[in-house]
């Protein structure tokens, strides 16, 4: 949705270059924090893969008190836009990471 959001914005404005797509290893905490990240797909572009890397660090996933949750280690797909908009799996599977750097199917994530 926040991709959506801003992705729409981005065209509103004329300001759409394909984006830099870094696939990031990650585990989302009990807490819901990310912790062991690294780039396990690079964009090509190191400025992209250091800010995928800062926004998966960066990353919360909201969690109720009395919620019990597995760590999970999986993958993340950052988009980075030349404007410095970015789109994020993570954000669009509310907090699920992915099991592999492959997209996921059609109308179910990034």
């Amino acid at each position: 949705m926040v991709f959506s959001l801003i992705l729409a914005s981005a065209v509103a404005t004329g300001a759409v270059a394909a984006p830099s797509v870094t696939c990031v290893k990650t585990t989302i905490k009990a807490n819901g924090h990310t912790s062991e990240n690294s780039v396990a797909s690079p964009s090509g572009s190191r400025d992209a893969d250091r800010y995928a890397l800062q926004l998966v660090r960066m990353f919360n996933v909201e969690r109720s008190r009395d919620e019990k949750v597995e760590p999970a280690t999986g993958y993340v797909l950052v988009e980075t836009y030349p404007n410095g908009s970015f789109g994020m799996s993570i954000i669009d599977l509310k907090g699920q990471v992915l099991p592999t750097c492959d997209r996921p199917a059609v109308g179910s994530g990034t």
